[in-house]
């Protein structure tokens, strides 16, 4: 065998290993990336498994009182601030009234929601 020859092989020797390590390499990224996920949606899981519960009757008592709030709130002028800005012309400022009571209730629901676990059960007793 030639000089050039034995060259070669460990050459090759060389790229086979390091493509071999590559391989390996990349196939455990890989699944650390999986069992990173994995662990993600497990603790999501279980974050949600010792939410408290509400069930729905409470859930309506809480949703009532929100509304209740939202609807006692008032969102006129007194309730922004607001600094006029009087550059040599005249400014007037109408009533200024809060039109995202809909919305705002939606996003409280949705956050009490989050927070709890909701279970279809009643424990409002008729005594």
């Amino acid at each position: 065998m030639e000089n050039k020859d034995l060259e070669n092989i460990v050459k090759y020797k060389e790229e086979l290993t390091s493509d071999t390590l590559q391989g390996i390499i990349d196939s455990l990224q890989k699944q650390v990336s999986e069992l990173n996920t994995e662990i993600s949606n497990k603790q999501k899981t279980l974050d949600d498994l010792n939410k408290p519960e509400l069930n729905q009757d409470q859930l309506g008592l809480v949703y009532d009182a929100i509304t209740e709030g939202i609807d006692n709130t008032h969102f006129e002028e007194d309730n922004f601030d607001y600094e006029p800005d009087f550059s040599g012309r005249e400014l007037y400022l109408c009533n200024f009234y809060y039109q995202g009571q809909d919305e705002l209730r939606r996003n409280i629901q949705e956050r009490i929601e989050c927070i709890f676990k909701i279970t279809q059960e009643s424990s409002i007793d008729n005594d």
